[in-house]
């Protein structure tokens, strides 16, 4: 659940959530519960405490949502490059920095955001691999590094922190992704914005 809230609050698009599922409601695969009055369409109170985990989760993926522009952008991306940074608005990546893996047996791939206008640089790689996988990550200009924001494969608390709280990656240039996991990355200088423009 936390991987599908991570890639849908980093993906191109205005994020669809459907009441409780940021606390894991389920209709039991029935996709339309109007007609319902019994569980499938009542809404359990009692899991806004049972799964205040995944809340918290969600919460700190909305936040960071607005705290990156680039995330929220109405215009698609096109790969050109932005004068600010350097960098393409969006670029993907595999294992290795710059070179997706595109082939039939690929399970990892990894995207980065660079919006107009933005100083940070958003990573996602998402492995759906059941192994642990080395990323090399794309170097940065001017001065930035790279701080991690979330990595689903952690334990909880340590899974996602608080937009502009993220800790520098001791080894900049590598990250080793779990299996099944989705990893977010910001790259920006050591001095966030803490108002969160």
């Amino acid at each position: 659940m936390k991987n599908a809230l991570a890639i849908l609050f980093t993906s191109q698009g205005i994020p669809m959530l459907l009441s409780g599922d940021e606390v894991a409601r389920t209709q039991q695969g029935n996709n339309n519960t109007y007609c319902q009055d019994n569980e499938l369409s009542w809404f359990d109170w009692d899991q806004v405490d049972d799964n205040a985990e995944l809340l918290r989760f969600t919460r700190q993926m909305i936040a960071f949502r607005r705290h990156h522009r680039e995330l929220r952008s109405t215009s698609h991306p096109t790969g050109r490059l932005r004068d600010s940074l350097g960098l393409p608005d969006i670029s993907w990546h595999g294992e290795r920095a710059w070179q997706p893996d595109w082939s039939q047996e690929s399970r990892l791939l990894a995207v980065a955001r660079c919006g107009a206008g933005d100083e940070d640089v958003v990573y996602v790689a998402m492995n759906s691999h059941w192994e642990a996988h080395d990323l090399e990550l794309p170097a940065l200009p001017g001065g930035r590094s790279w701080h991690l924001f979330a990595d689903t494969g952690a334990e909880a608390p340590h899974d996602i922190r608080t937009p502009g709280t993220e800790q520098e990656l001791d080894n900049a240039g590598k990250y080793l992704i779990g299996p099944r996991s989705v990893v977010i990355l910001v790259g920006r200088a050591n001095d966030p914005d803490p108002r969160g423009d």
